[in-house]
């Protein structure tokens, strides 16, 4: 054997063992991460202090486009893009 074939091997073998080290932790953070979804996810829909956003954006539907109605919220109320994105979300039909 020369010398590129042992590196190759060598690299493989590392790349192996950090994909070994590595596989048991994903599915916890699947876990997780599946978690945080489901208690978040309808955090919009359930809180009364969105109210109002969310019957302004469900008129502005009506005449908008979702993403113009995402613009004109972030413009008006300084909504984060995700903030207002979940707003409109919320509230499509």
């Amino acid at each position: 054997m020369d010398c590129t074939h042992c590196t190759v091997i060598g690299r493989f073998n590392g790349i192996k063992a950090l994909f070994l080290a590595v596989t048991p932790f994903s599915s916890i953070i699947n876990k997780v991460d599946d978690n945080l979804k489901n208690k978040y996810s309808d955090s919009f829909k359930n809180d009364s202090k969105y109210d109002g956003l969310k019957m302004e954006a469900n008129k502005m539907l009506n005449s908008m486009t979702k993403m113009q109605t995402i613009k004109v919220l972030r413009e008006r109320y300084g909504l984060s893009l995700v903030d207002a994105k979940k707003i409109v979300d919320s509230v499509k039909q």
